[in-house]
């Protein structure tokens, strides 16, 4: 799969210019975008600051799962927690994907934090840990109370903001749980973090999230994942066992007690995140809330930083518009107080849960324009095979021609010089016979008798009779004859 241009994803996008691409994963790639300018304060409403656009192709996908598609991006954007990441939007561009806009972790994931710390040869320190675990517990909170399993939790989805905070995202694969029961059967997840209920194939709930957390907490400390194996047996033979090896030494007995408790086999007997923050944060820190303000004010401070930056762009447009159509000099006078209220980022509305007929039947139509560009380059396809299959048996035709001319070229020149020597024997036995018939007094065109000659000469001149080749071999054996009366 060869990704598209940055060129062309931004004419895909009507309201977002792509800058770059951040990373690839099993569900859709993900590109740094740019609102673009609204133009107009009833023009369609985009995040107008840096954002990450997953970009995910659904034109093939029936129209159930689109609905369902479309109804998770809805309810996941209606999250508001300082620890997940803001789902602002998903659009439909004319190729049939879906690029949903979210939240943009300028300080990437939790994997590369890990893999810096693993490139210095020194683990993080006990108090980062902590701080990590403790956001990470908020966040697997403030999910359950909203019924969502996230299902693939692991270091690479765990972003960092650069202000300490640490955010949930990429919900590509979590399920709401509506239904009484709360459980689920359906098996997805990254190998390294799925719960054992997970790979026996039995129902599972918010458990399964705190088996990946308790993993997470231990890469964090150990600087890889606490079960690993050569192939997908072993490493189900390892997870169910729940035996691994303990952290380093440099970890208080805190931390291993909450890898021990969520990583605990039974699901039954496993904590919740809930639980988890009772026992093993509140008791030790002064005020958990303290705490809990302390990342709610960092993300709002980061909020209020990209709000200025959109403020900012806003600005320097108004002014490079106004320098440009000759007011530059007049830019004070410019009615700044009117302009700042209406400036800044709109309110985000809510996004639809279904897809709308229209977007249902264009997304038809592409499907049926995607088969039939298909079908037409699986024809050009097969004719162009077509074409290059008759040319190379034409060229292995001429080939053997050519071998077979090679091979029989050497015979024919034996030949030809064969039958070169016999005419110039022939010649010499001509002239023999005419000095034969001086010496012994019979005409050299006379016809001997071969009863005359030996058995094996008068078998070749009979064979041979009416041929050249008979022809020389009867005046061989003539003069071989002749010969032989000489002598005598």
């Amino acid at each position: 799969f060869r990704p598209p241009s940055h060129a062309s994803m931004t004419s895909r996008w009507t309201k977002y210019e792509c800058l770059r691409k951040l990373g690839h994963g099993a569900y859709g790639l993900v590109y740094l975008a740019q609102g673009r300018p609204r133009g107009s304060e009833d023009g369609p409403w985009r995040y107008e600051g840096r954002c990450a656009v997953k970009s995910v192709l659904v034109r093939d996908l029936p129209e159930k799962e689109l609905q369902a598609s479309a109804n998770e991006v809805s309810v996941l954007s209606s999250l508001a927690h300082p620890n997940i990441i803001e789902y602002f939007e998903y659009l439909l561009d004319d190729e049939g994907y879906m690029n949903i806009v979210m939240e943009w972790a300028p300080a990437g994931d939790l994997a590369g934090w890990i893999q810096g710390h693993k490139a210095a040869g020194a683990g993080p320190g006990e108090a980062a840990v902590l701080d990590l675990a403790f956001q990470l517990v908020c966040a697997l909170e403030y999910l359950q109370a909203q019924r969502i399993v996230h299902r693939d939790l692991k270091p690479g989805n765990l972003f960092l903001m650069g202000n300490g905070n640490l955010k949930v995202g990429d919900f590509g694969i979590s399920k709401v749980l509506t239904n009484p029961s709360l459980h689920a059967r359906t098996f997805l997840g990254t190998p390294y973090y799925i719960a054992p209920e997970l790979m026996a194939g039995e129902p599972y709930s918010f458990g399964a999230d705190v088996w990946a957390l308790g993993c997470i907490v231990y890469e964090m400390c150990a600087l890889q994942p606490p079960f690993e194996a050569g192939n997908f047996m072993a490493l189900v033979l390892k997870v169910t066992a729940g035996q691994y090896s303990p952290i380093p030494e440099q970890y208080s007995k805190r931390i291993e007690q909450l890898i021990r408790s969520a990583l605990t086999v039974a699901q039954a007997d496993r904590p919740l995140s809930g639980d988890l923050a009772r026992v093993f944060f509140e008791p030790h820190l002064l005020d958990v809330e303290e705490a809990r303000a302390r990342v709610l004010c960092r993300d709002g401070e980061a909020k209020a930083r990209r709000t200025l930056d959109i403020i900012s762009d806003e600005l320097r447009r108004e002014l490079a518009e106004a320098s440009d159509s000759g007011q530059g000099a007049n830019a004070e006078k410019l009615p700044v107080g009117p302009w700042f209220q209406t400036c800044g980022p709109r309110p985000k509305p809510a996004v639809p849960a279904q897809l709308s007929q229209a977007e249902l039947q264009e997304l038809r139509e592409l499907k049926i324009r995607q088969k039939v560009k298909e079908a037409n380059e699986r024809r050009h396809r097969q004719n162009r095979q077509a074409q290059e299959a008759q040319a190379q048996r034409q060229r292995e035709v001429a080939d053997q021609a050519l071998v077979d001319a090679e091979r029989l070229q050497p015979l024919a020149v034996q030949q030809v010089e064969y039958f070169r020597l016999l005419g110039e024997r022939q010649k010499a036995e001509t002239q023999s016979c005419r000095q034969a018939k001086v010496l012994f007094g019979h005409a050299p065109d006379e016809a001997r008798d071969p009863s005359e000659f030996e058995p094996e000469l008068a078998e070749l001149v009979a064979k041979g009779s009416g041929a050249q080749f008979g022809h020389t071999i009867r005046a061989l054996a003539e003069v071989m004859l002749e010969e032989e009366e000489e002598e005598e």
